[in-house]
């Protein structure tokens, strides 16, 4: 598959997750989601059709991570958690087109995430020129400053 028809379908499935799951959430009584056990089962048996579906399948596994912190638990259990963790962060910054813009500012939180602060703030200097965005921007630069890799409250 060429890099134009890979664009087109990662920016295809992500408005059609976005959209299909939106309207079925709405519906369901209770959402339960996998495990990061169960993604990385899906990855390993290519249980996916296409790249874009592997790139959805990556990013649940790194909302997952996030979410651990979130939750207050302990982010991995153990080394080869970490292992496995930063090597979807990786292939999660292979996979993200860097033009599309919702990417953008995803490449540049997932290099604060593995330690890479200067990698980050280069992202977040020349990449996220969006108004909107500003904020964030400047709250994602302090914490690399900061040199903290984990989830932040942005409010």
């Amino acid at each position: 598959m060429d890099y134009e028809g890979y664009q087109a379908i990662q920016i295809y499935t992500f408005f059609l997750f976005r959209e299909r799951f939106t309207a079925e959430w709405g519906k369901a009584d209770e959402v339960e989601f996998l495990s990061i056990e169960d993604y990385f089962k899906t990855l390993e048996n290519k249980a996916y059709e296409n790249i874009g579906e592997e790139f959805l399948i990556r990013l649940d596994i790194w909302m997952s991570y996030n979410d651990r912190i979130r939750e207050g638990k302990e982010i991995f259990v153990d080394e080869d958690y970490e292992l496995k963790w930063a090597e979807n962060c990786y292939k999660l910054i292979e996979l993200a087109l860097p033009f599309v813009p919702e990417n953008k500012l995803m490449i540049a939180e997932l290099n604060r995430n593995l330690g890479k602060f200067e990698e980050c703030i280069y992202h977040l200097l020349n990449e996220i020129i969006t108004q909107d965005l500003l904020w964030i921007k400047e709250k994602l630069i302090t914490e690399c400053y900061c040199e903290n890799r984990w989830v932040i409250e942005l409010n």
